[in-house]
C-alpha cells in the first residue's frame, strides 16, 4: 500500500503539477520581459529538478509496485496457468520499447529521417497502441483475465506510449 501512495501521489502530495498547471503558467502572462529574464533562469531550473527527480521516484517505485501485484499474481493464478514474473515483465519492456520507437519514427529506414520529422508511427499511434497492448495481453494472459497485473502493465504501457 504504501508503494501505491507514493507512485500514485507523488505530484498531487508534492503540489509540482498544481504549482506548474495553476499557478506557474498564469503567473508568468503578468511580469514584463525583463521581470521574466530575471524570475525564470532563478525559478524553473530548481522547479523542474525537483520535478525530474519526483518522476524518476515516480517510475522506479511503480515498477516496484508492478513487480510485487506480478508476482502475488503468479503464485494466486488458477490452475498455476502464469508462466513466470520475469517473463511478464520481459515482454513489458520488450512489447512497449518497440511501439514507443515506432511511434517515434525510430525505424524509418532513410538516413535522417528522424530530422526531418516524425516517423509514419506518429501518425497511426493509436493503432500502434491498440496493437501493442492486445500483443502484450495475448502474450500474458494464460487462461485467465482478470489479474491486477496485466491491468496495471496495459494502462502503464498506454501511458508511456
Amino acid at each position: 500500500m504504501v508503494l501505491r501512495w507514493i507512485h500514485l501521489g507523488r505530484d498531487y502530495l508534492g503540489g509540482l503539477l498544481y504549482f506548474f498547471n495553476l499557478v506557474n503558467t498564469p503567473f508568468l502572462k503578468e511580469p514584463t520581459a525583463q521581470q521574466r529574464g530575471i524570475v525564470i533562469p532563478k525559478l524553473m531550473p530548481r522547479a523542474l529538478w525537483w520535478f525530474r527527480w519526483s518522476s524518476v521516484v515516480t517510475v522506479l517505485v511503480g515498477i516496484a509496485y508492478w513487480n510485487h501485484a506480478v508476482a502475488v499474481n503468479a503464485l494466486n493464478a488458477p490452475g498455476g496457468q502464469f508462466a513466470s514474473v520475469g517473463a511478464m515483465m520481459g515482454s513489458f519492456f520488450v512489447i512497449w520499447t518497440l511501439a514507443f520507437a515506432v511511434e517515434n519514427g525510430d525505424f524509418d529506414v532513410a538516413p535522417g529521417a528522424l530530422r526531418k520529422g516524425p516517423g509514419i508511427g506518429r501518425h497511426l499511434w493509436p493503432v500502434v497502441i491498440i496493437a501493442a497492448g492486445y500483443v502484450f495481453l495475448r502474450v500474458n494472459e494464460h487462461g485467465w483475465r482478470a489479474m491486477p497485473s496485466l491491468a496495471i502493465a496495459s494502462a502503464a504501457g498506454w501511458g508511456g506510449s
